[in-house]
């Protein structure tokens, strides 16, 4: 409320729920641990993050994306690192992928984030041989235009999570590669 010349009126504030009293709404935060968060409630806006790993998603679809009406000025923002194929986060971004259902796929590439690079070290070059099935470096590097400061934060990631398919799942590029890695058990 500091940096807010006109501050809302709060009625309730916890660690679950701020509730403006005046404006008649509230913001609330649910885990996904819980198994029907959001049933029985109106939710106007919904945004769930690490979809992909929602022990419970089924059912939180059925409770929680069911509260938002389809009405002009509501909105549900589903967001995730992939998990492999199957599941409920597989299933909704293939659906958006075909354009089945109201939801569109916003898929951003890990090189969008301007943090994802560093300096190379001195020497520094692009490797041109590959493992089975993977591009070299320098097909990558061509292929999405990336430059060496990209390509040598890259590096160091795949050796931190010792494994290029871990990247790929972690730091994608394309959606194909996002699901393509590690998979489900």
């Amino acid at each position: 409320q500091r940096n807010n010349p006109l501050p809302p009126n709060v009625g309730a504030s916890n660690a679950k729920e701020l509730v403006f009293d005046l404006l008649e709404s509230s913001y609330t935060v649910a885990t996904a641990g819980q198994k029907a968060a959001g049933r029985g409630r109106d939710i106007t806006f919904f945004h769930g993050s690490e979809v992909a790993f929602w022990p419970n998603a089924s059912t939180h679809f059925a409770a929680s994306i069911q509260a938002v009406p389809y009405e002009p000025g509501t909105e549900i923002i589903l967001e995730s690192t992939s998990n492999g194929t199957g599941g409920e986060w597989y299933e909704r971004c293939q659906d958006a992928i075909a354009k089945r259902g109201d939801y569109e796929l916003v898929f951003i590439p890990w090189f969008m984030s301007p943090e994802y690079q560093r300096e190379p070290e001195p020497g520094f070059e692009l490797s041109d041989t590959s493992a089975e099935g993977e591009m070299s470096e320098l097909e990558y590097a061509r292929t999405f235009e990336l430059s060496l400061n990209q390509m040598a934060w890259r590096r160091v990631k795949i050796a931190e999570l010792r494994s290029s398919q871990l990247f790929m799942q972690e730091y994608p590029a394309t959606v194909a590669e996002s699901f393509q890695s590690v998979g489900r058990e």
